[in-house]
């Protein structure tokens, strides 16, 4: 999953007059606006906050992160650990009241897996090792032979090529969520407006409009609405840190996803009952394009990544939790530990002073110094720690580095960062397990913006899904972190954390891992002034 953790999308926001509660109804600034609401949409992290509002997979999480039955309401798993047979509550419903069935499962992944569509989350199919997944997307096979099926209408049977310890994780993401067959066939395109969209999740679309906020109502069809305290979510996308934080200030917003960091200290002071800091399993780093010159070098990736100051970046430039990497894969990944690389136990004087050499070595300097645009979507927070990264290169390097930044909304960022020698990237992984991390360096993963080719990457990682015991697998993962540490297609810089604001009235809040937050857990107390 991408994720962008950073938010993009419209600085500037127009609010509607709709008319609603203002004592049940959580206003959240949620960063960008989402292309689509579409389950398996883009990868945007900020836009499955909505996204999950309104979507219910398989499978689902607790308000602690951990894996519970969704719109299942049991499932069997035969002998050989290859055939799940999955049976739907009873009460599944879309908002419109009529069932949802197992064949809204089956369309929705021959949708994701139909290569006419060019999905991103074909790739998580295959990831789960879904029988002929592979060969389905790749148009080799038809559409019906994914190994998906529903028996009937309450009865899915998912048959697995090879025994798959996390399937359950994977039918858990948003990007599962069934898809209602005869929406889709009537020629409706509610993915990108609020014309007739049809959810099953806790909540429902009220209205969308582009460049104003996303408002969401309680399901009354949701099997579980009962226990859905609030009543409607309002969702403002603003990418300003410091316009969002001003309205949280006077009221108008009652839950900040990113706080403006630069500002931290002053809100561990004045609100530390509403700021809520905690790691996440995510990777703020630099891509090395290998395809573009002279990044296709290993002395420049080497000496542009060893002059960057982790520390300083994770303690000042942003200073609420982060912390630094000289490894891929963040910390607390479960049954992982990382090998330290050599050059995280230099100095940071060594270090810049190996760049220096490696930079001239590489043919660089003064007289022929090294150009370049550095990428990445509009943001205050990606801009701070980017100017940060740029004054290091030119302290280090004075006039050898020359790099300017370039910044572009979420919608064009996400179909120009291919085409740049360096892009800001952020990945926060969809499952618990090293090999989501490891898997965007694989040659045909639509994430692998670097570009990485590595066949013995590809093959030992292959190996690491069919290795049962956790030990084993944590040494070939190890293996393969080790490659990139070596090949530096990308430059780790620190591990995100989130941090937020939100008011003593909302109740229920509580972080997780893989930040799945879900409006159906919390709750809201009389405002002040209601």
């Amino acid at each position: 999953m991408i994720l962008d953790i950073f938010k993009a999308g419209l600085v500037y926001i127009v609010l509607s007059q709709a008319i609603l509660s203002a004592e049940f109804t959580l206003i959240r600034a949620n960063g960008n606006e989402p292309d689509t609401l579409y389950p398996a949409g883009d990868e945007s992290a900020l836009a499955n906050n909505i996204r999950r509002d309104l979507f219910e997979p398989l499978m689902s999480r607790d308000a602690e992160g951990n894996i519970i039955l969704g719109q299942a309401k049991s499932y069997r798993l035969d002998e050989t650990k290859t055939i799940y047979t999955f049976t739907l509550r009873d009460d599944a419903k879309w908002s419109d009241g009529t069932p949802v069935t197992a064949y809204d499962f089956e369309y929705a992944y021959q949708y994701i897996a139909n290569p006419k569509n060019h999905n991103l989350y074909a790739k998580n199919l295959v990831m789960l090792n879904i029988l002929n997944s592979q060969a389905v997307t790749r148009g080799k096979k038809p559409l019906e032979e994914l190994g998906a099926k529903a028996l009937n209408d309450k009865i899915l049977k998912i048959t697995l090529e090879k025994p798959t310890y996390y399937l359950l994780e994977g039918l858990a993401h948003v990007s599962m969520s069934p898809i209602p067959k005869q929406m889709i066939e009537k020629g409706d395109t509610p993915w990108i407006s609020s014309k007739n969209l049809l959810s099953n999740g806790a909540y429902m679309l009220q209205s969308w409009e582009r460049g104003k906020e996303t408002i969401l109502k309680k399901n009354p069809y949701y099997y579980n609405v009962a226990k859905v305290q609030i009543e409607s979510i309002k969702y403002l996308p603003i990418n300003k840190e410091s316009l969002a934080f001003r309205m949280y200030k006077s009221g108008k917003i009652d839950y900040l996803d990113e706080i403006p960091k630069n500002r931290y200290k002053e809100l561990q002071n004045k609100y530390p009952n509403e700021l809520k800091i905690a790691p996440l399993l995510g990777t703020f780093y630099l891509a090395f394009n290998l395809k573009k010159p002279p990044f296709d070098q290993l002395k420049v990736r080497k000496a542009l990544s060893y002059a960057i100051d982790r520390e300083t970046l994770a303690n000042r430039a942003m200073g609420t939790g982060e912390k630094p990497l000289y490894t891929f894969i963040p910390k607390g990944i479960k049954d992982y530990s990382s090998i330290v690389p050599r050059y995280q136990e230099w100095t940071q004087a060594q270090r810049e002073s190996k760049a220096k050499k490696l930079l001239g070595d590489a043919g660089f300097s003064i007289k022929n110094p090294l150009r370049f645009e550095l990428l990445y979507n509009t943001n205050e927070q990606n801009r701070r720690v980017l100017l940060a990264v740029i004054s290091m290169w030119k302290k280090i390097f004075g006039g050898q580095v020359f790099a300017k930044l370039k910044a572009l909304p979420w919608s064009e960022y996400r179909q120009e960062k291919h085409s740049y020698g360096v892009v800001r990237l952020g990945w926060v992984t969809n499952i618990n397990d090293a090999f989501n991390m490891l898997e965007i360096f694989t040659q045909n993963h639509h994430y692998n913006v670097p570009s990485y080719k590595n066949k013995m990457f590809d093959k030992r990682l292959k190996q690491a899904k069919q290795t049962e015991k956790k030990e084993d697998r944590e040494k070939i993962y190890q293996e393969l972190e080790l490659m990139i540490n070596q090949d530096v297609p990308v430059a780790a810089l620190f591990q995100f954390s989130t941090a937020r604001l939100i008011k003593p009235y909302v109740k229920g809040y509580k972080s997780t891992p893989l930040d799945t937050v879900f409006s159906k857990y919390l709750s809201i107390e009389k405002k002040p002034n209601d």
